[in-house]
């Protein structure tokens, strides 16, 4: 395996390459992101629906209500939970996904 130091450098001089459009890179294109940087992301809202244990979806106070864009997807940074699991694929849910969906509801489900 590669030292820690060795592939820090070389993807240090990768991204160097790319920015700088060098040899292979000559005709790299970032891809594009539908992301918003993060500084743009405070909003206030209420908690309308829990997906799962990691995952909840608000409704933005400053959009109208009924707007597609009204509500937002929200996943919790650093909490990975049991998988739900999908019945159409007969994946069954992981053991304690539905107790971490359901303590999440109880607690955040309304709130501001």
């Amino acid at each position: 395996m590669m030292e820690e130091e060795a592939k820090r450098r070389l993807k240090t001089a990768e991204l160097q390459a790319k920015k700088s459009k060098l040899k292979l890179w000559t005709n790299y294109v970032p891809p594009p992101t539908n992301s918003k940087a993060i500084h743009d992301q405070n909003f206030t809202g209420k908690v309308v629906e829990v997906v799962s244990g990691d995952c909840i979806i608000v409704a933005d106070d400053s959009i109208p209500y009924g707007s597609p864009l009204a509500e937002r997807r929200v996943n919790l940074s650093s909490i990975r939970c049991p998988k739900i699991g999908n019945p159409r694929r007969d994946e069954k849910p992981a053991p304690y996904a539905r107790e971490a969906k359901e303590f999440l509801r109880t607690r955040l489900i309304g709130r501001q």
